[in-house]
């Protein structure tokens, strides 16, 4: 890969990295994209978006691919491990019992509700330690576009 091709994996990475981050950080955004299915332009449901964050972003594993090739700094690894550990926990218990529930379900599931707000919580922070600036504007596009109540996750 040249090093133009390097940079726009990383960037197209992040972007990705940003918009589930906000997804599986906001119960309303699920439920329009999940249940209601109201903005035609994406197609979610929580098993797709799941494998979409571990696998297409590499992170199954964890996050120490992404970190050594500097797709996230040390900084927002601090921020974002929490989430991740335990979003990764959650879904290996349901792996593991094999729940199947439906989204509909998922969204009034307690502990699903538990990691969205831990997912709230990385957010906030993460807003505060990324610094580029066209993350920053695909993070004020998120929440003002598709968010409503801007307080609660």
């Amino acid at each position: 890969m040249t090093k133009e091709e390097k940079k726009e994996a990383r960037i197209n990475w992040r972007f990705r990295w940003i918009e589930l981050i906000f997804e599986f950080s906001h119960l309303e955004y699920q439920n329009e994209i999940w249940i209601k299915n109201s903005n035609p332009n994406i197609i979610g449901w929580y098993a797709e978006d799941v494998n979409q964050y571990f696998n297409d972003l590499s992170l199954e594993d964890g996050y120490n691919l992404v970190l050594k090739e500097n797709y996230v700094s040390k900084e927002e690894l601090a921020v974002i491990e929490e989430f991740h550990l335990s979003f990764d926990d959650f879904v290996e218990v349901e792996n593991h019992e094999q729940r199947d529930m439906s989204d509909k379900q998922r969204l009034i599931d307690t502990g699903w509700i538990q990691i969205v707000k831990l997912g709230f919580e990385a957010w906030n922070r993460l807003k505060l330690v990324i610094i580029d600036q066209e993350e920053l504007k695909l993070i004020a596009y998120l929440e003002s576009y598709y968010l409503k109540n801007k307080n609660i996750g």
